[in-house]
C-alpha cells in the first residue's frame, strides 16, 4: 500500500514539475519591445506629419515550433492597428509582412538607426525616427 502511494505522489509531483515548467516556457518565450515614431506619413504622394507606434513580439532562441522570428504591430496616429504575422530579424534589420516570403517586405525597422519605415497599403507609407516607448519597461 505504501509502495502505491509513494507512486502516486511521484507521478503529482512529476506533473505538477511539467506543468509549472510549461507555464512558465510558454509565459517567457517572446520578447516585447515598444517604440513610439514621429515622422511622416504619405497618402497618394502627399507627405503629412505624424506619429505611430510599434510593437515587436521577437520569438525567443529556444522556440522551435516557429519558422519566423516573431510578429509585429503598428498603431497610426488615426487609432488604425495593424498586424504583420511575419518578422524576419536579420540582426540589424528587422523586416515585417502580412505574408510569408513578401519581397519586398511591408516593413522595415532598423536596430541601429531606429528608423522604420512601413507600406501599409496601397498608396499609404509612414516612416519615422523611433525610442523606445517611455512606459514601457
Amino acid at each position: 500500500m505504501f509502495k502505491r502511494i509513494d507512486k502516486l505522489r511521484v507521478g503529482s509531483l512529476f506533473f505538477l514539475a511539467a506543468g509549472f515548467l510549461f507555464v512558465l516556457f510558454i509565459n517567457f518565450s517572446t520578447k516585447e519591445q515598444n517604440f513610439f515614431c514621429a515622422g511622416t506619413e504619405m497618402v497618394d504622394g502627399k507627405d503629412s506629419p505624424t506619429s505611430f507606434f510599434l510593437k515587436f513580439e521577437r520569438f525567443r532562441w529556444f522556440i522551435l515550433w516557429s519558422d519566423d522570428d516573431g510578429s509585429a504591430w503598428v498603431e497610426t496616429q488615426d487609432g488604425q492597428v495593424y498586424y504583420f504575422a511575419y518578422l524576419d530579424d536579420s540582426g540589424v534589420d528587422w523586416n515585417f509582412a502580412d505574408q510569408k516570403f513578401l519581397i519586398p517586405p511591408f516593413g522595415k525597422f532598423s536596430s541601429i538607426s531606429n528608423k522604420a519605415m512601413i507600406g501599409i497599403r496601397d498608396g499609404f507609407v509612414v516612416e519615422g525616427e523611433c525610442q523606445k516607448s517611455p512606459n514601457y519597461k
